[in-house]
């Protein structure tokens, strides 16, 4: 992950901060213990990459698997980068549980609060409706994970059931 809140590749020999992908292999012990979180609608790897490390799980992957989305670049179009500004709730909610939360890291948490702001704003801010859209969620991001850390520190608590 950046200092902008925005996923890159590893480096080599360097451990991934999460996995992006349709395919994961994991205990059932570890779903038990540590569901996947309903309360966001996505950046859910982010999420679970940020638990798995703070329980010291290894996040074993294929460097050079790739999916193929054909229609990808669809999403990227300018007329649906508004569309894109309904997650910011969920990216910033997984970045600050990560920062904050499971991974506590304050200077990794204020890059993400500004530079993460500053990179997503240079976007979003191109038009009025997009602005709006984009702080709406990105202080609805920021309530929510106030709302949940009760929740989500007890989730962190718990470890899995050995079989």
């Amino acid at each position: 992950m950046r200092w902008i809140g925005y996923s890159r590749l590893p480096r080599p020999g360097e451990a991934p901060t999460f996995v992006q992908g349709a395919f994961f292999l994991y205990p059932r012990a570890f779903a038990l213990a540590w569901p996947w979180n309903e309360r966001i609608r996505a950046k859910d790897d982010i999420f679970m990459g940020a638990v798995w490390r703070a329980k010291g799980v290894s996040m074993l992957f294929e460097p050079e698997a790739r999916a193929l989305h054909p229609e990808l670049p669809l999403a990227f179009h300018p007329d649906r980068i508004g569309e894109r500004a309904l997650d910011q709730d969920s990216h910033i909610y997984a970045l600050m549980f990560d920062s904050l939360i499971a991974n506590p890291d304050p200077r990794r948490a204020l890059a993400y609060e500004t530079l993460g702001f500053m990179a997503s704003a240079k976007l979003y801010f191109r038009r009025p409706s997009w602005a709006v859209r984009f702080l709406r969620k990105w202080v609805g991001g920021h309530r929510a994970l106030l709302a949940d850390r009760g929740y989500l520190r007890a989730m962190l608590a718990r470890e899995p059931e050995a079989r």
